[in-house]
């Protein structure tokens, strides 16, 4: 299992019941995010720092210098658009360069029109599969006297120091720090999506899928997760 961290130690807070339960089965429950007692936990959406107008016309300038470009594009996957591109060149000196633009144009303006409902999907997909994940979180600290408040029975718990073994493949080596930001994550560029929809630079949507877990707001930064 690869290991994420230098870290030796985590710990976890809980009350004392909950930590004798944890001693008797040897094991620790991983929750379902909707279990979280912040709601924006796991269940963020992506913001597009675009408008729909702004989302329309890049595509239509990316494909506009796609098709007469001197150079043939290189793309690194087949999408929609890059069958659009290789067809409006075969025929780019057959059709007036007007008449193709304009077209162009109104296709992008009506595609672009989905651009909400689009976004809606994306956001609905990432929640959904987070969702469905089971998570542990643990604390880098065990002397903050906030944590020891709000987890451990309010200093009257437990804190439990649990070991990153490499010999036994611990889960603990995966572990990765939680960034604390005042906002929710932004999808990338406009630039990079529009190179995307063209498959000149396809997007990871999986490494993109799992920031999202790893991001809280920054009021949340004592915890030191």
């Amino acid at each position: 299992m690869p290991r994420n961290h230098d870290r030796d130690y985590f710990y976890k807070f809980m009350p004392c019941d909950t930590a004798t339960a944890v001693l008797e089965n040897c094991s620790l429950r991983w929750r379902e995010p909707k279990q979280f007692n912040d709601p924006f936990d796991h269940q963020m959406s992506f913001n597009f720092s675009y408008t729909q107008e702004q989302f329309s016309s890049a595509i239509a300038d990316e494909v506009e210098r796609l098709v007469y470009s001197d150079d043939e594009p290189v793309f690194v996957e087949e999408t929609g658009l890059s069958l659009m591109v290789r067809m409006l060149r075969e025929r780019r000196d057959l059709i007036p360069k007007e008449e193709v633009l304009r077209t162009l144009r109104e296709g992008v303006a009506e595609s672009g029109a989905r651009f909400q409902q689009y976004q809606d999907n994306i956001n609905s997909l990432i929640t959904n599969d987070l969702n469905r994940s089971r998570v542990i979180c643990l604390s880098e600290k065990n002397d903050n006297v906030v944590m020891w408040s709000h987890y451990a029975d309010s200093h009257s718990g437990v804190c439990i120091r649990l070991q990153c073994i490499e010999e036994i493949d611990n889960t603990l080596l995966m572990a990765k720090p939680v960034n604390y930001d005042k906002s929710f994550p932004l999808f990338p560029s406009l630039q990079e999506h529009v190179k995307h929809l063209t498959g000149e630079a396809p997007i990871d949507f999986a490494e993109l899928l799992y920031r999202v877990p790893y991001i809280k707001h920054e009021h949340w930064r004592y915890e030191n997760e």
